[in-house]
């Protein structure tokens, strides 16, 4: 059954999920507005921000966790960072659905990705998929991330 893409759909779609902690905020030039969730886990006592970001007329929806870890150039050890950025690359070669990417202008560590989608079509069940590859995504490397950026693993150890 073909769905409008909307806010609002993503909002229902959060709700069967069993997410019931979201909301939509305006953007700026934008038809759509953009849904900000997240979770809360083990690995992020704080939890994680995700925001959901229908970009109707270029037809794909754009999903980004914030904050993963930060590592900021000007305070991480040189040989933490290449580390840092190695173990992202080699993850990033194995990941089906989406990436982790660093930015060197803050140390920002996020984890994102965009999946086409026909402006009036985005079923549940595909829905449901990209939210449990992100999730599995980002539980399953952040401890890592964080272990490097503090000494306590390197790449290699990630890596093995």
């Amino acid at each position: 059954m073909r769905k409008k893409v909307t806010t609002d759909l993503i909002e229902k779609y959060l709700d069967k999920y069993g997410w019931e902690k979201h909301h939509s905020i305006d953007e700026p030039g934008e038809r759509e507005g953009v849904v900000v969730t997240g979770w809360v886990s083990t690995r992020a006592p704080d939890g994680f921000m995700l925001f959901i970001d229908p970009i109707v007329e270029k037809d794909y929806i754009y999903f980004k966790v914030n904050d993963i870890a930060r590592a900021p150039t000007d305070a991480t050890p040189s040989d933490r960072l290449r580390d840092l950025l190695v173990a992202i690359s080699a993850i990033n070669y194995k990941l089906i659905l989406g990436c982790f990417a660093y930015d060197p202008s803050d140390g920002e560590l996020v984890f994102k990705f965009a999946i086409p989608v026909a402006s009036d079509d985005l079923r549940y069940e595909d829905f449901e998929r990209c939210l449990r590859a992100l999730t599995i995504s980002v539980e399953g490397h952040t401890d890592d991330f964080r272990a490097i950026i503090d000494g306590t693993k390197t790449a290699q150890d990630v890596m093995s």
